[in-house]
Formats: structure tokens, sequence, C-alpha cells
């Protein structure tokens, strides 16, 4: 059986026929898929590489049983005009060529594949990684606020109209996105369970930063091309941070793709040149953990999530950590340490009143343990069991096709 994966994650094909991915996506991402299928086509957006891409930094995405398909990007007004009919036919095409269409979140691309497998009635799989609303909302542009509520209503529909579908938070996305079919709920974190010395590396860490002389590091994870990670909310709460603590002083790092062009005005104009730095990309795995284990707390002031990995991971470095009210954060994170999306001010306060009252050490404990709920001891069970009943409605589905053609 071929299965198609639709997504609007960026490619990067090189001329020796890889296909390499930012961040998530390498190729054992897929082992869950190709466990349950004889091939799994991969669509999404493509570019070509440039100059100022680290090779090194890339995960390869496809492989055996893996191939990556490109189509340009849609996701503005010129491209939708320019690349719609190539897209649809693409699409189209790529679904008529497999036996079974899996969507993740909302895109063009998925969007296209939905409605052509609905005509064909090819079984269909919805990934609810993450809400099509606060995404498209908070986005960064008037043309992505007047687009909200058509995308959300076509994840709505989706959701309720897949056979089976896959939720990564618990309360937020089936909430907002009931389905009819058959679900289950798995976060997309990938981690192995955290050895206790980890902790203790931690608690020793958090000890010593208590010292007048050293900084307390803030980290982030999060692209940088625009505003759904809160990076501006974390520049300026910095600022706040660092006007109102007495001698200590604060710093933030940030990991993740993209230009920092358009974010040098806010740390300049909060006189932060010195206390902001961008480490660009890692390689996803152990130089990702290793760069949390540096980050004295971890924040993640988004507008959107579903559940985010990044703040999964840093849980199970120790670190403490602090978020907004935005998708799943809150399944994460208590109450004290949870912030309106978009208000600065109430996370710099949070997060001086735990330095101030040694409370980074139960958190780090706590987030420690909660973030071994995310292993993939726990959730790979749960995704192989969903994606082996979906692969048996397929073949069923299949049977019942070549009966009816005979």
């Amino acid at each position: 059986m071929k299965f198609l994966y639709c997504h609007d994650n960026i490619y990067i094909k090189t001329e020796d026929g890889h296909a390499l991915s930012e961040g998530q996506f390498s190729y054992d991402y897929w082992d869950p898929y190709i466990k349950v299928c004889d091939e799994l086509i991969v669509m999404g957006r493509g570019r070509d590489i440039t100059d100022s891409d680290d090779i090194d930094t890339l995960n390869q995405s496809n492989g055996e049983k893996v191939s990556i398909e490109t189509v340009p990007n849609m996701n503005t007004p010129l491209g939708l005009l320019l690349y719609h009919s190539e897209v649809k036919n693409k699409v189209e095409a790529m679904v008529d060529a497999t036996d079974a269409v899996i969507i993740r979140t909302m895109s063009e691309i998925g969007w296209l594949a939905f409605k052509h497998a609905k005509k064909t009635g090819k079984p269909i799989a919805h990934e609810v990684a993450g809400c099509a609303w606060d995404n498209t909302w908070n986005h960064g542009s008037l043309l992505g606020k007047a687009y909200a509520p058509i995308r959300a209503h076509r994840m709505k529909q989706l959701a309720q109209q897949a056979d089976f579908v896959l939720y990564v938070s618990k309360e937020f996305l089936p909430k907002r996105y009931p389905a009819k079919g058959e679900t289950a709920i798995a976060s997309n974190v990938r981690i192995e369970t955290p050895h206790e010395d980890v902790l203790k590396r931690r608690l020793e860490r958090i000890k010593s930063s208590r010292s007048p002389s050293l900084p307390i590091e803030l980290g982030l994870i999060g692209q940088l091309n625009h505003k759904l990670k809160g990076i501006s909310v974390a520049i300026e709460a910095l600022s706040i941070l660092n006007s109102m603590a007495d001698t200590k002083r604060f710093s933030l790092k940030i990991l993740g793709a993209g230009q920092p062009s358009h974010y040098r005005h806010i740390i300049h104009e909060h006189g932060l040149e010195n206390d902001v730095r961008f480490d660009g990309v890692l390689a996803s795995g152990t130089p990702v953990l290793k760069w949390l284990d540096r980050v004295d707390i971890y924040v993640q002031p988004s507008f959107h999530e579903g559940v985010p990995r990044a703040t999964i991971e840093a849980m199970s470095r120790g670190c403490p950590a602090f978020g907004s009210d935005a998708g799943g954060i809150p399944e994460l994170l208590s109450d004290a340490y949870i912030h309106k999306a978009g208000d600065a001010h109430i996370l710099a306060q949070q997060i001086l009143k735990s330095v101030k009252e040694n409370t980074l050490e139960d958190q780090a404990r706590t987030n420690f343990e909660k973030a071994r709920e995310y292993t993939q001891d726990k959730l790979q069970p749960i995704r192989n069991d969903f994606w082996s009943s979906f692969s048996e409605f397929v073949k069923t589905n299949k049977d019942k096709n070549q009966e009816t053609h005979t």
C-alpha cells in the first residue's frame, strides 16, 4: 500500500537527490508510517538550497520507502494566483496514485488533497497538530487575520469527516476540532526517557546560578520568520526583567531557523544588544538537548501551539519553564507559570518571582517528572496502534474497491 502525507513543511532538494528539512521530519520521523505501508510519499513545499544553508544542521528526510514530492509555495496571494492550478493537478495525481491520504494540520496542500480524497473515496487520516485559527490569526498580517476563519472552518470540516484523527493535545484541540471517526491522543514529541543524572546536573546548575555575579540565561526555540513563537514578547520580557532585577542580569538565547534582522530594532530599542543571542539551527536530537542543558530557564511565549515539542524537551532536561496560554501549553505547566499570550509584563514578573523565592528547583523536579509522560515508550505504542488500525482500514477499503470492479 502507498500512503500520501501532506503538510506545509519546506524541503530543500540537493543535487544528489536528498530532501533536507529544518527541525522536524528527519527520516526516522516517518518510522510509525512506514511500518504499516509499503511506500510513503510526502508532499510539502520546496525551495532551492542557498549559500546561507548549513547542510550539517539540516535533517535528511527521504530514504528507504520514503520519497519527497515538492510543490511551489501557495501560502501568499501571489503564490496562490500563480501556482494553484499546478499544485492542484500534482496533488490530485498523487492522491490518485496512492491508497490513502494523511493530512497534517491545515494547509493549502492538505485542503486540496482532502477534497480529492473525498471525491475519489480514499481513506483519510488527520493529524491535528495545531490550531488553524490561532496559527493564521497570529501569523502577523492583516491578510492572515482575514483568512483565519476560512482555515479554521476547513479544519473543522476535515476533523469531522476524516476516518481517523490523531490529536497531539489531550483537551484543547479535541474540543476545538471534534471528530466523528476513530481517534487517539499522542503528542508528536519524540524523546527518550531522561536519566536521573540529567535532573541532578540541573539542580546543581540552579544552585550555582544563585550567585549574584552569574547571569540567568533564558532560552527559546522557535522559527524566526513569523510572530507565532512570541520572540518579540520574550525580548520585551527580558528588558522588563533587567529593569526590575536589583543586581541580577538576565540574557536570552534563541534557537531556530530564519533571519533575526526584524528583531534587531526591538533589541536596539531596549538596549539589549549584549543580552540577546541568535544561535541559528541545530540538528534535532542530542545537539538540541545539549543546548537546553546550558539554559537556566526555558520560555515559550507563543501565540499558537499544539503541544510544543521544544517545551517538553526542555522539561525533560529539568528546565524550569514558563509559557503562554496558547494551545496545549497549559496542559504542561501549572497556572503559576502561564501568562496570557502577548503579556510580557506578567511573564517577567513570574520569572522574577520564581528566582527571588527560590522555586526553580521545585519547578525542575516537577517538569522532569511531567516530561516522562511524553517519552517514546509511552507514546510510540499509541501511535503504532493508531496507524496499524488505519492501515487495516485502508486495506479493507482497497479490497472492497477491487471486488466492486471485478
